[in-house]
């Protein structure tokens, strides 16, 4: 009986961790995109002269940030 109880334990914690685990990555992978990436892809872009195509998505950067600010500061 106390065995099927440490089984159940012992499946709850490894649940609890695999959420976590999934949470983290997938912050992590938000955390760079937003930050690493993102901008690289855009500066990229300015320096290839393909000027007209980062403009767009400058304004959607912006707006996406400007929201997300609003939301947190209502919230």
């Amino acid at each position: 009986m106390i065995t099927l109880v440490m089984l159940i334990v012992c499946f709850s914690l490894l649940g609890g961790v695999l959420k976590f685990a999934v949470k983290l990555t997938w912050t992590l992978a938000k955390f760079l995109i937003g930050l690493v990436f993102l901008p690289l892809i855009i500066v990229a872009i300015l320096l290839g002269g393909v000027f007209i195509m980062a403009v767009p998505f400058l304004l959607i950067a912006g707006i996406i940030a400007a929201l997300a600010a609003l939301s947190k500061k209502g919230a």
